[in-house]
């Protein structure tokens, strides 16, 4: 396990920050859109925006002026924070010396259920309006797989946990 932990805290870095940029992301967005300050920008047909990184002219994040799609894109900026800070906490997991508790359990219980559930509750949302359906049904796949990678993972878990505990009653 030795080897794994350096790996593990590199991933777990990575993760943290990853959810912290998909954070912001999502708050500057938000803010810009409701105080129009100025490093908000519509294009002169006033039909897509681009929120510039503050102080200079160069786009951060650049979308559709109509308040489905934005209201969406913060939804999925979000929900990507939500789903790399999980991450992190399955691979703070790998850093620990005992794997197999409650504590890692949930934490893998947790990261499985949301994959499973929220992109198929956005792709059956997508049906409904029939609105890109494609890529959403695509990411919808992507995350059942790594869900499923972490349901099994999950099961391993707790057959360890259950040895273990016999094994310390033993002993």
């Amino acid at each position: 396990m030795k080897s794994v932990q350096p790996i593990a805290s590199l991933m777990l870095i990575l993760s943290r920050i990853l959810s912290v940029v998909y954070f912001l992301l999502a708050f500057i967005t938000g803010i810009a859109i409701l105080l129009k300050p100025s490093f908000l920008r519509l294009d002169p047909d006033g039909r897509n925006f681009n929120v510039l990184y503050p102080l200079t002219h160069v786009t951060m994040v650049r979308g559709e002026n109509s308040s489905f799609y934005i209201t969406e894109m913060i939804l999925i900026m979000v929900l990507y924070g939500f789903f790399f800070w999980l991450l992190g906490n399955v691979f703070s997991i790998f850093r620990k010396n005992r794997l197999f508790t409650l504590e890692n359990i949930r934490h893998l219980e947790l990261f499985y259920k949301g994959n499973f559930l929220v992109p198929f509750l956005f792709l059956a949302y997508h049906i409904v309006i029939r609105y890109e359906l494609e890529t959403t049904a695509f990411l919808a796949v992507l995350h059942a797989v790594l869900g499923t990678f972490t349901y099994f993972m999950t099961a391993i878990f707790k057959q360890g946990l259950h040895l273990q505990k016999e094994q310390d009653l033993f002993i």
